[in-house]
This record gives structure tokens, sequence and C-alpha cells, in this order.
């Protein structure tokens, strides 16, 4: 019996969904035509093994044979998804007979005439070629188009003119023997050159130095996230070059007008890391440190679904605009030694400010920063966001023993409008060692606001954060609220929420502050200071400090709910000198039963006790109206 390769299938074919994804354990249906009838392919050329009807294709989207048809019958096909929903059907397909299977080295060799089909057998290149009459796109690696040395002629693989995969260029998945590195690099970035969608397989691509997405308006998809380590898993992009970064989206260099900035890039479902150690750089040269990725000079990009795995730094931003991070994922265990073995996760640097603002309308979204095992690491970072900023929304982060949650340092960034619209709504930084969420040096426009979510602090025996402010006082504002939980365990280092040196900062009713030996501590000059919270310490406490602690404000307004077990705070409110100056203090809401001294210690102005409501000296002398402090709500 005769047969002749099918023209859909036929050899190396890749299945893809309606999205462009492909069609793991997709069912490929073969009928006589016109018909519900099932037809046999067979498996190679000899005609004699039949294939399964249907054809379930692998998970990447590949029929796990050839597709040969019988000569003189025509087909009907029908692909669809492993859960049986119809993608398409093709009906009357003859096989393709009289055609010529070649390398892509003898391709241009051949003779040429328009419509000629010749079939290409190189392994992972493998696909039909119908020659052209003309001149051929540039394409060095001949992935979709190979000049012909017939004069006026050219050859071009038949795709759908969208999808396409680095194999064809070259590409050779799970090795790093030889050459390969380097070749895949070059597979890679010629596939994203030409082909508006690139398509990773589930395997390991090894490159030499960083992968430069650098081409707009396209999509590079990986198959499915691997777990970081193994081959096999999903798709890997492993850098050979400890002196590289690993994936780079943008430019390398700025674009002369953020209109010009490279647009609509997506990437998605990547794994990047190394295959060698890294080295730490010197102290203060923290940016020069190789990126897992690097992302700059972009506008309304997405990378989507990506990890970093024993980074440095794991996603670097610089020049970003309307540029989205969802369901990223970066993870450390490794050490790798010397005195500044930091760790970032995401760094959105603002300096030196390329735009106004540093990176305006970031968004990170749903993205994880964690730790494993015990690595020696200076400072590490979940979030780290220098200088300037803007417009920048963190939403559903967490961090899991991660020292430090996020930390926003606004030092040498610019004046007027280059740090304000921060946002941080319900994140979760769990086992932290150092601070939850840091601000520093704000400017008189700044705006921060923290909203729900969780901040969890290990008592390590050094004077650590939940939240902590500080920088010049008259610089901004900063808001927490929306339901958001501090909490600690047994110990006497930790403080909830700390503000030093810092304005108009806002506690609302909906934050509780749980199990902090010293629950909240203003000093440093700080101004309009707002303290609403709900102050709880079940489990923590000796019965020596304040629930609320100044040491040097002005203009506050102190009214949180205290409670906990028996005389575990030695004072409800407690300024310690006469720096306390225009405050209302309201112990409406203190529990006195968690307070040492019962009443008598709900208050104490420059250490003085307040047993009645009025006006009071800021020396915690009882004074008419406009004296410098004004106590309410007193009780037993």
């Amino acid at each position: 019996m005769g047969v002749n390769l099918s023209p859909l299938a036929g050899a190396g074919w890749q299945f893809f969904d309606n999205n462009g994804v492909p069609l793991a354990g997709g069912l490929l249906y073969t009928y006589a035509a016109g018909t519900t009838t099932p037809q046999a392919t067979f498996t190679s050329v000899t005609g004699v093994t039949a294939n399964a009807n249907p054809i379930v294709l692998d998970s990447a989207g590949r029929p796990a044979s050839e597709v040969w048809l019988t000569s003189n019958l025509t087909y009907k096909f029908k692909l669809q998804t492993s859960a049986s929903v119809d993608v398409w059907t093709m009906d009357n397909i003859p096989g393709i007979s009289g055609f010529t299977t070649t390398t892509i080295a003898a391709l241009p060799a051949l003779p040429a005439a328009a419509s000629d089909v010749v079939f290409v057998t190189d392994v992972g290149r493998e696909g039909q070629f119908i020659c052209r009459a003309g001149n051929p796109p540039s394409d060095p690696l001949q992935g979709i188009y190979v000049d012909s040395n017939t004069p006026n002629f050219y050859w071009v693989r038949v795709w759908d003119g969208i999808n396409a995969i680095p194999e064809w260029f070259g590409a050779v998945t799970n090795s790093n023997s030889g050459g390969i590195p380097a070749a895949n690099l070059a597979a890679l970035q010629a596939c994203v050159l030409l082909c508006p969608v690139t398509n990773l397989t589930v395997a390991d691509y090894w490159i030499s130095s960083a992968w430069k997405i650098i081409t707009q308006y396209r999509t590079v998809r990986g198959a499915t996230l691997s777990n970081g380590y193994d081959t096999g898993t999903g798709t890997r992009v492993i850098c050979t070059n400890a002196a590289s970064n690993v994936i780079q989206v943008g430019p390398d260099s700025a674009p002369a007008t953020t209109s010009d900035y490279y647009r609509n890039i997506t990437v998605e479902n990547l794994n990047a890391r190394w295959g060698v150690s890294l080295t730490p750089p010197s102290s203060g040269n923290e940016s020069t440190a190789v990126k897992a990725w690097l992302v700059n000079y972009v506008l309304n990009c997405q990378i989507r679904n990506c990890t970093a795995w024993e980074p440095i730094i794991g996603f670097y931003l610089y020049g970003c605009v309307y540029t989205k991070f969802d369901d990223c994922a970066v993870f450390r265990s490794n050490t790798y030694g010397g005195a500044n073995d930091f760790f970032r996760g995401f760094w959105a640097q603002g300096a030196p400010p390329i735009l106004a603002g540093g990176n305006p309308s970031i968004y990170i979204n749903r993205c994880n920063v964690s730790t494993g095992g015990s690595p020696a690491l200076v400072s590490p970072t979940g979030v780290f966001i220098n200088a300037n900023f803007s417009d920048i929304f963190i939403d559903d982060l967490e961090t899991s023993a991660v020292a430090n949650g996020i930390i926003v340092d606004g030092s040498g960034g610019a004046s007027g409008a280059s740090k304000i619209d921060l946002h941080i709504r319900n994140s979760v930084m769990d086992q932290c060692n150092g601070n939850g969420i840091e601000i520093n040096a704000l400017n008189a426009m700044a705006m921060v606001t923290i909203n729900g979510g969780y901040i969890q602090i290990n008592d390590t025996a050094a004077s650590k954060y939940g939240i902590y402010i500080h920088g010049s006082v008259n610089e901004g504002s900063v808001s927490i609220g929306g339901g958001i939980q501090i909490i600690s365990s047994v110990g006497t280092s930790n403080t909830g929420i700390y503000i030093s040196q810092q304005s108009n900062v806002k506690v609302d009713s909906t934050v509780i502050i749980e199990d902090f030996f010293k629950p909240v501590v203003i000093d440093g000059g700080s101004q309009r200071c707002d303290i609403r919270a709900t102050i709880n310490n079940p489990n923590t406490g000796n019965g020596t400090t304040a629930a609320v602690f100044i040491n040097n404000a002005v203009e506050c307004y102190i009214a949180p709910s205290v409670d906990g077990a028996a005389s575990v705070f030695g004072q409800g409110f407690l300024s310690s000198s006469t720096l306390l100056n225009r405050a209302t203090i309201d112990p409406t809401l203190f529990n006195s039963t968690a307070i040492s001294g019962g009443a008598t210690n709900k208050v104490l102005v420059n250490s003085v006790a307040i047993i009645a409501p009025g006006y009071y000296s800021t020396a915690g002398v009882a004074s008419t109206s406009g004296a410098g402090v004004f106590v309410t709500g007193i009780t037993a």
C-alpha cells in the first residue's frame, strides 16, 4: 500500500490552541473526507503501523510519530483540546506526493520553481518549505526564509505566520555543551525578531549571555512554569555567564522620548537563572549586580507568571512606564559569599531619574519573594524602591522568610512630584527578621498608602519594626489602614509601628498591632500623627513599656484601643519629656486591666500620671485651654 506524508501533522508539527499556547494532550481525529467514518493514518513511510485515532498530542502539542496518509485517499481532520473541545476541522486533505526531502544546508542548492514543495528533515527544524519568486526577508539563521541559489527565488516555511519556535532557528534544548548556548541565544533572538509569538517547550534553553527581547509588539511564551531546579518541569532559560544578566526586556539605552519606549512586549511562563555561581558586587555598587530580569525603557508591557531562581537581583526595573508584573516569583537559597552578598526580589530603580517619578505606573500584582534554607545574606529585601517613584501599585505581594518585606528609600530623589502615589495593598510579609515595611526620606508632595494585609516580625533580639517610617518633618504623608494586621512574638526587641522625623502619618482604627513589646513609638519631632489602631498584647509584655510612647512630637492625636493580658503594659500612653506639644490624647478605649497600675497609668505626660481630663502643659502640669496637651476620656 502506498502512503504519502500528511500536509497536516506530517512530521515535526506542533499544534496550538486559539491563544497560541501549545495544545498539550490535544486530540487529532482522522476521517474519510466528508464523513465521520474513521480513516487510518500511519507512523512511517512503510505504511505498516497505524497511528491511534485520535492521535494524542504530547505536552508540546506534537504527535508522537509521523503522520502518513493512504495514497489516492482524501481525509478530514478534526483537532480538539484534551477536554474534547473543537479547535478546528479541515476536510478534503490529500497526502503530499512527489515532494523532495532535504536539509536546511542543502536546500539552497535544490532546483527551484514557484510553488515547489520540499520537506526539511533536520531534527527540530522539520517542516515544509514552499518556493516563491523574489527575494526573501533577512533571516540569517534560516528559520523561516531560505534563499535559493536559483536567481530570484527563495524558500519559505509553511507556518501560520504567528507562532514559531526557536528550534526552527537552530536552538537545541537540554544541553550546554560546546557552542550550543551561543547558538541558542542567537536562535531565541532571531525567532523574536521575525515572529510575533515565540513558543518555548518544556525544556532547558542554555544561553551564553543575556537574551535581549528588543522587538516591539511581541509575545514570548514558555510552555509552563518550571520548579526552577529540574529539567523537564517547565521552561527554563539558563545563563552560563556569571557576569551577564539572563533575560532583558527592552533596549540597551533610553530612546529619545517616552513615546519611543518599546511597547506591548508580553513574556510569560519563563524561569530565569544561572548555571554557575555568582559574585556579589562591592558595597555601594549594588545596582551593577547581574539581574535575572532586566526590564527597562518599556511602555505597556507585561511580564506574567515568570520567575527568577537564585539571583542577586530578581527583577530590576528602570524607566518602565505602565508595565505590569503579574504572578511572578523570586527565590533564593544559595549563599555566594563575600561581605556584600545582598538579595533583592524586585528593584524599582529611581536613580538617576530617567523619567519623572523613576518608573511611573508600575503594577506588581500577586508576586512572591522568598528564601529557603538559611543563606547568609546582606539585608535581603522583597521589594526595593529608591530615590524617585510615582504611581506604583503593589498588590497582594507575599514575602516569606525574607528579612525586609518592602523598603522605600527616597534618599537622593528629586523634589516636587517625584515621590507620589505609592500604594501597598493587601500584601503579606511573613517571617521577617528585619522590617516589614520601611519608608524613608519622602518629600513634601509624597503620598504613600498602606492598606490591608499582614506583617509578621520575628523577635531576633535586634530592634526591628513592623512598619518603620522616618526621614524629615513636613515631608509628605503616609496613610495606614484597610484592615492590616501587624504581629510579632514573645520578646523585648521589636516595635509595631515606629515613626521618626515624619509628618502626616495616619494609622486608622482598622489596623491591629499585636504582641509587640513596643506597639507604637513616635519621636524625632514628628508632626501631625494620628494613631487610632487596635493594640492587643495577649502574650507579649512585662508591664514596663507603653502601648504608645512619644519622645518628641507635635500636633498628634492619640486614640487607640488598648487591650491584652493583665498588666502587660507599663502605661497606656507615655511621653518621656517636655517635647510633646499640641497633642490630644483619648484613652477611652484603654483596658485598665492590661496596664500595670490600672487607670492611674493610662496616660502619663512627661512621665507624670494624668488622672483627670483637661489641659496640661508639656511637663504634665494641669493648665488652662490652649496648653500643650489635651487629655479626654479619662475613666476609672
